[in-house]
């Protein structure tokens, strides 16, 4: 005990963050309506208690208190984070699909490509019904597309942080989806403490009020920030701003879908966002700037050490930069770890690195559970971690000029791509081969030229605008030129692509990674145990249990419809992909692939498409272009297709299947049954001419209507149904024009299903298409509320198996 009490700063620290991270993970791994969740202090003073009275009786070593301690702090913190605090407004009777006006103060705007968003903290909040004090932080989006407009309405810099604001809005509650593997958007504003936000159309209903106090200095801090990026948004084309506002104020918002994807083929992406390499560079500019000039003074040296002066005089300039970049956790990573280095040289403690980084990882996370959860949080700790816990075990016994400036920094590349590709596939699903040769040469040009370049400019932008702006100038050369030379670099092989996977294949990525840099510190004997699990866990899923004979996934994918149907481990269909009408917003790259990836799906015997609308075809160009598809099936010619579906046929070289009218039978090796139909009438309107699927194993059959309206529904019944139907997927959403009565009757469907958008404008599905279902005595599934459910039968039944939960 006295032994492992001396070692507590070290071994303590990370026993205290493996504890508190655990809490974290398990709280949310729970149900968001888990009883637990509500009770999060009881249920840590229980298990403290019990374990105290535990180690009374049996002598119990003091580690195990101090992580279950950790645990249970972790899973209180996690539990708080995620609602609003008690002194926040409780806005649930505002959001309702009715315009509220609200009075607040702009805290943050943030600029994006034809539209903008801002942070405000609520005041004051009135319906038509009531009004009432508010308080909370509020997101409220600005300039929402139109319909026949090119582009949404971009900010006209009227409003600035600080401003005293109203405006009428409508309230949201974020909420997911319901889908595998679907990224967590209200954890991600809880972070921001942003429990509700809302949409603004058009930037002229904002109203500036009079100001009632005087802004705070993070408040000038922000209004500095807002117009000087307005500034250089002026002066520049938005492409080109993008790039120099992120590198100098951090805002990456600014950066188009395009140009995300193409920094992230390029495995540069981290290199135009404010991060610890950016802050860690300007910190040596600054301290060997410093040094040489202190120094050079007697007085001061005889006043003060370099070694104890210069250190702090560099922490004031990284403070100022932490401000006016954005405060990214990246960037306060490496602030945080600078200031505890500053520390520990003055009081002329040693302290190991890794320790060091455990106990800035524990400070965020205390500070910000949520972290924890946050791509930027683990591949920034990834990274450096894996470069002290190398670079520290491995030490070069040559000096030289060419292994210093070609080696070491060489090496420190490949160490930090392979900790951190793993998480970047987990995140973001992209892998860029090329992303070591890139890095060679962006890293010198980006973070050692460009970055302390476009910093000056900025700083002498308000009193000699002109040569800022030829400062930015080259700056933009040195970015066009890093672009075109990894642009060069990322072909062919080398080409970044979309990979996803399953959890458990995720799993084995970390620790192959883990297994390659335990290897290269020469513990080959861990490296092989690791590198068997690894290949254990990847291998693990091609050996699950084959699917039932007979199975359906509708996907929760808002207000439009996408479905996996599986026929046992045979067959394999995508009918329909999802999509919104007026949004950028990409169904199939940012919900539908993630899903297919975490349940394991990489290739489909053919891929389905009702009819081409929107919120059916949208989602299927991504799953069309990185998926492994042998057909694609339609009864629309290919050359009256939507021209995006076309290109992405023709650039893949995929086969396609063109379907007549009435029934089409598709042989199957198995037992299954599978028919296609399309209605007979082809001068119908596009929801009349859905192509229906209908497939069957033994006694249960499925029915997939796509869009089909009164015509289209008279017509299929018309036709007879080649074999009898227990699911239905109800056809246009549950619309009460698709004669939903007369279905359900026909079929004697015991289970249906309406694939719907939460809180969608058109009411569906409608109250007479419950009411059907009710007197078929039916269950309704619905993906709004139920999320993502797979059905599953075996000839003799339906098993349902929730998936994921909104």
């Amino acid at each position: 005990m006295n032994t492992w009490i001396k070692q507590l700063p070290n071994q303590g620290i990370w026993l205290a963050l493996a504890g508190y991270s655990g809490g974290l993970i398990f709280s949310a791994a729970l149900p968001a309506t888990h009883h637990l969740l509500n009770h999060p202090f009881i249920l840590s003073v229980a298990l403290i208690l019990s374990l105290y009275i535990t180690s009374k009786r049996h002598s119990l070593p003091l580690w195990p208190i101090i992580a279950a301690l950790c645990f249970t702090l972790g899973f209180g913190a996690y539990a708080i984070s995620i609602r609003p605090p008690a002194a926040t407004t409780d806005l649930s009777e505002f959001i309702n699909n009715q315009f509220v006006t609200i009075t607040a103060t702009v805290l943050r705007v943030e600029p994006q490509q034809g539209r903008w968003r801002m942070d405000v903290s609520m005041e004051n909040i009135a319906s038509r019904q009531r009004s009432a004090q508010a308080v909370g932080t509020l997101r409220v989006q600005v300039g929402r597309k139109q319909k026949g407009q090119a582009e949404p309405s971009p900010r006209t810099n009227a409003i600035l942080p600080g401003d005293h604001i109203t405006f009428r809005a409508k309230l949201r509650k974020p909420r997911r989806y319901g889908l595998p593997g679907e990224f967590n958007y209200p954890e991600h504003l809880a972070r921001s403490h942003i429990y509700t936000t809302a949409f603004v159309e058009q930037e002229e209903s904002i109203v500036r009020l009079a100001q009632q106090t005087e802004p705070s200095f993070r408040c000038h801090i922000e209004r500095w920030r807002t117009a000087l990026g307005d500034q250089v948004s002026a002066y520049y084309p938005p492409r080109d701003a993008a790039y120099l506002l992120s590198l100098t104020l951090g805002q990456k918002s600014r950066f188009s879908a395009e140009q995300r994807e193409q920094l992230a083929n390029y495995g540069i992406s981290h290199l135009f966002s404010i991060s610890g390499l950016h802050l860690g560079l300007i910190a040596a500019l600054i301290y060997l700037l410093l040094n040489r000039l202190y120094r050079s003074s007697e007085q001061l040296m005889l006043w003060l050490p370099a070694q104890i002066a210069v250190p702090l005089l560099t922490l004031p300039p990284l403070l100022l930069y932490l401000s006016i970049s954005g405060s990214a956790l990246p960037t306060v990573r490496a602030t945080l770890l600078t200031c505890i280095t500053v520390a520990a040289m003055i009081s002329y403690r040693a302290t190991p690195p890794l320790t060091l980084l455990a106990l800035i990882a524990t400070a965020i996370l205390t500070y910000d559970p949520l972290a924890l959860f946050s791509a930027s949080f683990q591949l920034s700790f990834a990274g450096v971690g894996a470069l002290i816990y190398c670079l520290a075990n491995k030490k070069s016994d040559t000096n030289s000029v060419v292994d210093k400036w070609l080696i070491v920094p060489l090496t420190a590349t490949i160490i930090a791509t392979i900790a951190t590709t793993p998480i970047a596939l987990c995140h973001f699903h992209t892998f860029a081969p090329a992303g070591v040769l890139c890095n060679i040469i962006a890293i010198p040009l980006i973070g050692v030229l460009t970055v302390p370049l476009a910093l000056f400019a900025t700083s002498i932008l308000p009193a000699l605008p002109q040569l800022s702006f030829v400062l930015f100038d080259g700056c933009l050369w040195l970015v066009t030129s890093t672009l075109k030379l990894s642009s060069w670099l990322a072909q062919g092989p080398m080409a970044g692509t979309f990979i996803y996977l399953c959890p458990t294949q995720h799993g084995a990525l970390i620790l192959f990674a883990l297994a390659v840099l335990t290897f290269y510190v020469h513990q080959r004997r861990r490296a092989l145990l690791l590198l068997g699990a690894s290949v254990v866990m990847f291998t693990t899923p091609y050996f699950y249990a084959a699917p039932a004979p007979l199975e359906l996934t509708p996907f929760s994918v808002g207000q439009g419809e996408s479905l996996l149907l599986r026929l046992g481990k045979q067959k394999c269909y995508l009918i329909d992909g999802g999509g919104f009408y007026n949004q950028s917003f990409d169904v199939g790259k940012q919900l539908l692939a993630p899903a297919l990836g975490s349940l394991g799906i990489k290739h489909f015997d053919a891929v389905i498409l009702s009819h081409d609308h929107p919120d059916h075809r949208k989602g299927l160009i991504h799953i069309l272009a990185h998926f492994n598809v042998d057909q694609f099936w339609s009864s629309i010619p290919v050359k009256q297709l939507h021209w995006s579906l076309q290109k992405v046929l023709k650039e893949q070289n995929i086969p396609t299947r063109l379907f007549t009218a009435n029934w089409t039978n598709i042989a199957l090796e198995s037992e299954a049954q599978l028919d296609i139909f399309v209605p007979p009438d082809d001068r119908a309107k596009m929801n009349d001419r859905s192509l229906v699927v209908l497939a069957r194993y033994k006694n249960d059959g499925i029915l997939l209507t796509g869009d089909l309206e009164h015509h289209g529904v008279t017509q299929l019944l018309d036709a007879p149904l080649l074999s009898p139907v227990t699911a239905l997927k109800l056809p246009h959403h549950g619309s009460r024009r698709s004669r939903p009565r007369a279905l359900v009757h026909e079929t004697q469907a015991k289970i249906t299903i309406a694939s719907v958008g939460f809180n969608n404008s058109y009411h569906f599905p409608h109250p007479e298409t419950i009411a059907a279902v009710d007197e078929n005595q039916a269950i309704l599934i619905r993906t709004d509320r139920d999320g993502t459910i797979r059905l599953e039968s075996f000839g003799e039944g339906w098993h349902r198996q929730p998936l994921a939960q909104p």
